[in-house]
């Protein structure tokens, strides 16, 4: 035990303000107030003081997480209202995790269909785009795969046969190359500007300008309904009705 006289002598800080420093240290439970004449003063035990330190900490961050999480809340909200009222755009998207962020993203928040021309390099350099189309489906998204044109279709048969991609509809085109997209509910496309590459190295415009929508839609009707089915053995157990 101490008085504030000592405390104050030791320190050499006036008396006044000791009382000052004790007060805040009694309000937060590290000093206890001995009822003696002359008052006397009494720490807490150290390690009684380090576990009220540490409760203290943890009941200010869990406010602080639940104050985030309700400021969270309000701007999804609002986002969700002024995404509604947005006008159409066009938005080059780069670098590789912006790019795969904004897939994984168009694809998870597909309700109805989601079709796409791609590379089955991509695929396989990007494995997380199958469960994402895989869950996709199983929320009753349905699923439409165009690949681009190979030398050799087994390397894509093997390809298919080794992921069961059995819940996709899946076709290879025959004409000429074509770019790599993706189109969301018919809502939304992501134009992948360089199709030499795969689709995590390729910069992307994505948009939901209705016109460029009505136009990329039609262009993808028109190639599937061209393109051929992917002749893979039974063991890959691609259902050719689901295909169609």
């Amino acid at each position: 035990m101490t008085t504030a006289n000592s405390v104050s002598k030791s320190s050499r800080v006036p008396r006044e303000k000791v009382y000052g420093v004790l007060r805040l240290l009694i309000d937060a439970g590290l000093v206890r107030k001995v009822i003696t004449s002359p008052t006397a003063y009494k720490a807490v035990p150290f390690e009684e003081a380090v576990k009220l330190l540490v409760y203290v900490r943890q009941k200010a961050l869990e406010k602080l997480s639940d104050d985030l999480t309700v400021q969270v809340q309000a701007y999804k909200s609002n986002f969700a209202e002024v995404s509604n009222s947005a006008e159409s755009s066009f938005e080059l998207v780069s670098g590789t995790e912006t790019v795969l962020q904004d897939l994984r993203s168009s694809i998870e928040k597909a309700e109805t269909s989601v079709d796409a021309v791609i590379t089955w390099k991509s695929l396989l350099n990007v494995p997380q785009l199958i469960d994402l189309f895989r869950k996709a489906r199983q929320r009753g998204v349905k699923i439409r795969l165009l690949f681009l044109p190979l030398q050799d279709l087994r390397h894509l048969q093997d390809f298919l046969r080794t992921n069961d991609m059995s819940f996709c509809s899946c076709r290879v085109i025959s004409s000429a190359s074509s770019p790599m997209l993706e189109i969301c509910d018919e809502k939304k496309a992501m134009f992948f500007t360089n199709s030499e590459q795969d689709i995590k190295n390729s910069p992307a415009i994505v948009t939901n300008n209705a016109n460029f929508l009505e136009i990329i839609n039609t262009y993808f009707e028109k190639v599937w309904q061209t393109s051929q089915l992917c002749q893979v053995d039974s063991e890959a157990g691609i259902d050719e009705k689901q295909r169609k």
